[in-house]
């Protein structure tokens, strides 16, 4: 059991899931899109201007992997809330929010792959790059901007999820 409030300067914390909320979590955010959530986004493409015969959301695939234990353990403290460390800020999803973010940002389209768990509060996502096989249950952090989300931009700062909730540095000075 990781001690969250030691790690961080200042929190406000949201209730944190339960055990079956994680469960839910788990299970279900790797499935296709729903019928709904397909028309959404296809509306919100042609709202864009985007073809939607090249931009397809049907054949997008959100990734399947596991998440790593030490986020899963987080989510029991915290699902959804603000936390500081030195310059560092987060906003995290909550678990209801994380399909909706990955559609609206279109991160299947963008960089599959990567799953967003936070915001610093000026636009720039907190990532899981899931490309590869995780390392001791952990995924490198990558650090992208909100609008214009990409690997070739996109930003390695913690080759784990507590490393990059430890540090300090403000995320938009490294991009």
């Amino acid at each position: 059991m990781i001690d969250w409030i030691s790690i961080f300067d200042e929190a406000q914390i949201a209730k944190g899931a339960s055990e079956d909320e994680i469960a839910c979590f788990v299970t279900e955010f790797p499935k296709p899109l729903s019928e709904t959530e397909l028309a959404t986004t296809k509306t919100d493409l042609l709202k864009l201007k985007l073809d939607i015969e090249v931009y397809n959301p049907a054949k997008w695939i959100l990734p399947n992997k596991p998440f790593p234990p030490s986020f899963l353990n987080f989510l029991s403290w915290n699902n959804g809330g603000w936390c500081r460390k030195g310059e560092r800020e987060f906003g995290f999803l909550a678990t209801f929010d994380f399909r909706e973010y990955m559609l609206a940002y279109m991160f299947p389209e963008w960089m599959e792959s990567a799953v967003p768990f936070a915001l610093n509060g000026g636009g720039v996502f907190y990532v899981f790059d899931m490309r590869e096989e995780p390392i001791n249950g952990e995924y490198p952090i990558l650090i992208t901007k909100a609008g214009n989300q990409g690997y070739h931009d996109a930003k390695l700062i913690a080759d784990s999820f507590v490393e990059a909730c430890s540090g300090t540095t403000n995320i938009e000075d490294l991009l």
